[in-house]
């Protein structure tokens, strides 16, 4: 603008397509529009500019079991650790027993040896004791196998969700690494559970799991062909921030996003 005119608002365009992103894209003050001069990030055709925070996944095989396959390299030893997986635009589920409802607790178990630790300790926001049929499926995992698999408890009104440091299989108790937020069945008998992330639960169709060595499985749905399968799981955990800093006054102002779409975040 000329000498002492106010700036002019400023529109960013986005046509039709994927915007592939690897982390959030971060605003700051400076990028702040006014009050008359707003800044606007808009699809040119509303829904069809897709901002992308997920990397497609390729070179899938069928294996003998009837699920597909393929070798994510990034994702050996942790380096690209994800828990989502969409396939064909659907969100996959990570495999998980059982498949539907729950599994439930039997008793506390709050005295006894702390697997990472060896020492007694106060268990009682870590351990509980399920029915041993519930649990055989986990019998026998090698301890790095048994870490990666997740428990989630059914709280009253919340969930939380815990890796295990250790399975005593005589007492079928499960100790978890860390705490819920209150001790197991403090609400009530019976508290209800799910475990995931194990290559027995991979069962039932649209089921995934991703091995420690980067081997990915997957089970397809009806209808669903190896040829076409268009996988995607997220390397970037948002997609916008919005950095001000309201201690100094900095605040990021008179942004609008319109039209856009967003699709494949993280979340560990």
């Amino acid at each position: 603008s000329a000498a002492g005119e106010s700036p002019p608002p400023v529109t960013v365009s986005f046509a039709p397509g994927r915007y592939p992103i690897t982390e959030a894209v971060s605003f700051t003050p400076a990028d702040s529009g006014t009050a008359a001069a707003p800044v606007v990030y808009r699809a040119t055709e509303p829904g069809t500019a897709v901002i992308d925070g997920g990397r497609g996944i390729t070179g899938w095989k069928k294996a003998a079991d009837g699920s597909w396959t393929t070798t994510v390299a990034e994702a050996r030893d942790g380096r690209w650790t994800f828990e989502q997986l969409w396939v064909n635009g659907k969100r996959a589920i990570r495999a998980r027993e059982p498949d539907k409802f729950y599994h439930y607790m039997r008793h506390q178990a709050p005295h006894g040896i702390d697997p990472l630790t060896g020492q007694p300790a106060n268990r009682a926001n870590r351990a509980f004791a399920g029915r041993p049929e519930d649990l055989l499926p986990l019998a026998g995992l090698p301890a790095g196998a048994l870490h990666d698999v997740f428990l989630v408890a059914y709280h009253s009104w919340a969930t939380s969700r815990h890796r295990i440091a250790g399975l005593d299989d005589k007492s079928a108790t499960v100790i978890t690494t860390g705490p819920a937020c209150w001790p197991f069945l403090q609400w009530g008998p019976s508290q209800r559970y799910h475990l995931e992330n194990f290559r027995a639960a991979l069962d039932q169709p649209g089921e995934w799991f991703l091995a420690a060595d980067g081997t990915l499985a997957y089970l397809p749905r009806p209808g669903e062909t190896i040829e076409d399968i268009d996988a995607v799981a997220p390397v970037a955990d948002a997609f916008i921030r919005i950095n001000g800093d309201p201690a100094t006054g900095g605040f990021v102002e008179h942004l609008r996003f319109e039209g856009l779409a967003f699709r494949h975040s993280q979340y560990l």
